[in-house]
């Protein structure tokens, strides 16, 4: 709609097939527009008050047949917006009069309750919600729920319990094949058993090495390509070469034992050399030296045998069984330990003091908006622990990958002394361009980031010290949907509420609600990939919201949705904040988006906020004036000219 505002001379709306209106701009705004609407910014220590606003504002309508079309359209914090029909406008002069002198103290009719206020005329997306959808404002509901979040342990151990048992499956095919083939060094009655075990055991191991080795890697791809060629070499080329140094003669090669020893111990750790080299010792040293299968080295029951010149105690597969069940305890545990790491739960991690070292240079801050000072000491004054989110004085600092030095000249400064707070009933938005350290400050608020210096308090604990009594506060929507293609619209939300506790009757009424109230009754059934891109949206919605969290963050909530869907979901958010006193974070592009919905914006530059405030203060403070859009009916240059002239301060944008 903007880019249809800004670039269209003529423009057309269609609806069922129909062309609906056609018209510029301006003229579709006169016909099918709501009028003007009035923003005001109350003062910070005044609750309420809108009542007498808008008695002040009815009072200077002279025709008194329009007093009943000016209404409050919302009232969030400290901005209150009310529209006024466009038969109105000759009245604009005196209200606009009387307004500034109660802000310039020159008046005392409303007692001092205002600080600022603006007015803005009907936007073409209002317009096209009336004429393609007239029914969309009336489909308008809200929405429940919350974001799910479990346990690290419950999220590998759910892993690893399915990765386990769907491996089962690979290896009663492994068994299959043995016997198939009639490989009897495998399948003879004393070495069924060895063989079995060695599969079942490799199953786990080989699921949780895998998992290890994600940890380094980004992409799935890198991870999934890493593991299979070091699964290939390690169990191949490795083995043969291990068993090659143990068979060479001493008087060839005097070292070629020990070296060989010293890797197979090594390499044992790696799940494939266990299984490869388990495989190698059942036909050469059990079937062919007659070595005893359970027989170990490690427990000493192995067999002492001559092989050439050289004797040695040979053990049969019981040692690589050992390292198998020890590899797959380790590696889980391994896997929760650094999940944990990398949360901002923990506050002792190397990489976390490092990033404390690195102070940011004065020539990276920039000067700090008076707005944002007072914010950041109100901030450092609150009892945090009543406060239901409370960002005190957050920075984030990016050391290269890999170092082992604080180099200041080599940190990124992502984010830097960030603070605010938001109470119940608030819809606090986070502006900004891509890389001003918006997704950075979002994943530190949710425990996915450690912060470098500072706290974030969500519902009366620091992310720090509780990380997962913080999490179940709270609901996520990310910026790209984190949806299973294969499972329905319900399954996503009946997953996403046992997650968050719901159970019986309670999650059944939970999901029932969230589809009904987000529209996606009639989808409930369909598979998550076959839903359109605004559907999907609303499931993500959903899934932050189920459970009734007391803070929810949304990441761009709205893209790729159409006007009236886009709508819909800000009446969803509206109505989260408002009827279940939540705190709602909001990053967006949008700047319409941000003006309808938050109460108060920050906008961030550089890892830093600019200026915060309520959408017409920021108005008030940063704006160039008002902005008026002219329809000319003559020759354009000769009636310009004479604006000009006759208004004194007004100029070409």
């Amino acid at each position: 709609m903007d880019e249809a505002d800004v670039l269209g001379d003529r423009i057309a709306i269609m609806g069922r097939g129909e062309l609906k209106c056609l018209g510029s701009s301006s003229f579709l705004k006169k016909c099918y527009g709501c009028g003007y609407v009035l923003s005001f910014v109350k003062k910070q220590d005044v609750d309420r008050g809108d009542a007498t606003v808008l008695e002040f504002v009815k009072d200077r309508i002279t025709d008194k047949s329009l007093i009943g079309q000016v209404k409050v359209l919302s009232s969030a914090g400290q901005e209150l917006l009310v529209q006024v029909p466009f038969a109105a406008a000759k009245d604009f002069p005196a209200l606009m009069d009387d307004l500034d002198a109660e802000i310039a103290g020159k008046s005392d009719t409303l007692k001092g309750l205002l600080v600022a206020y603006g007015v803005s005329v009907t936007n073409l997306e209002e317009v096209f919600l009336r004429v393609a959808d007239p029914g969309a404002e009336e489909r308008s509901e809200g929405a429940t729920g919350g974001v799910a979040w479990c346990s690290m342990t419950a999220y590998w151990l759910a892993h690893f319990i399915f990765d386990t048992v769907f491996n089962l499956l690979t290896v009663a095919v492994a068994i299959a094949v043995l016997y198939a083939f009639d490989m009897e060094a495998f399948t003879e009655s004393d070495k069924i058993g060895p063989t079995i075990m060695l599969l079942l055991l490799f199953a786990p191991s080989a699921s949780t090495y895998a998992y290890l080795i994600s940890f380094l890697y980004k992409t799935q791809f890198s991870a999934q390509t890493v593991t299979i060629v070091l699964n290939i070499a390690v169990g191949t080329i490795v083995v043969i070469v291990v068993s090659v140094l143990q068979t060479i003669p001493e008087e060839f090669c005097e070292d070629c034992l020990v070296a060989g020893n010293i890797l197979m111990w090594i390499f044992r750790f790696v799940p494939s050399f266990a299984l490869g080299f388990g495989f190698y010792r059942m036909p050469i040293y059990v079937s062919f030296l007659g070595v005893d299968p359970w027989g170990s080295e490690i427990l000493g029951t192995c067999t002492e045998q001559v092989l050439g010149t050289r004797e040695q105690c040979y053990g049969g597969v019981a040692d690589d069984l050992v390292y198998l069940a020890f590899a797959s305890v380790a590696f889980l545990a391994l896997c929760i330990w650094f999940d944990y790491l990398g949360t901002a739960g923990h506050w002792l991690s190397y990489k976390v003091k490092l990033e404390r070292q690195c102070s940011i240079p004065e020539d990276q801050l920039a000067p700090e908006d008076a707005d944002v000072t007072v914010e950041k000491e109100r901030v450092a004054e609150l009892d945090k622990r009543k406060q239901i989110l409370a960002v005190d004085n957050v920075r984030k600092c990016y050391l290269p990958r890999g170092s082992l030095t604080a180099d200041p000249s080599r940190a990124v400064h992502a984010v830097k002394g960030v603070s605010f707070a938001a109470d119940s009933g608030q819809v606090f938005g986070l502006l900004g361009i891509n890389g001003a350290g918006k997704t950075t400050t979002f994943k530190m608020m949710c425990g996915l980031y450690a912060p470098t210096e500072g706290e974030v308090w969500v519902a009366g604990s620091t992310v720090a010290a509780d990380t997962a009594k913080c999490r179940r506060n709270l609901g996520y929507c990310p910026q790209f949907d984190a949806l299973l293609d294969r499972m329905t619209t319900k399954e996503h939300l009946e997953l996403y509420g046992r997650l968050k506790g719901l159970k019986g009757h309670l999650l059944d009424a939970s999901v029932e609600s969230t589809l009904k109230q987000l529209s996606l009754e009639p989808y409930k059934d369909k598979r998550a990939g076959s839903l359109s891109g605004g559907n999907k949206r609303k499931l993500s919605v959903g899934m932050a919201i189920i459970g009734r969290p007391r803070i929810v963050f949304l990441d761009e909530p709205s893209t790729g949705m159409d006007p009236v869907s886009r709508r819909f979901l800000w009446g969803v958010i509206q109505q989260l904040a408002v009827s279940r006193q939540s705190v709602v974070v909001l990053t967006t592009h949008s700047m319409e988006e941000a003006e309808a919905l938050c109460s108060r914006i920050a906008i961030q530059v550089g890892g830093q906020f600019r200026c915060l405030g309520s959408p017409q203060r920021l108005k008030s403070r940063f704006g160039r004036g008002y902005e008026v859009s002219l329809r000319y009916d003559g020759v354009k240059e000769e009636a310009a000219e004479k604006i000009r002239s006759e208004s004194g301060g007004m100029s070409d944008y």
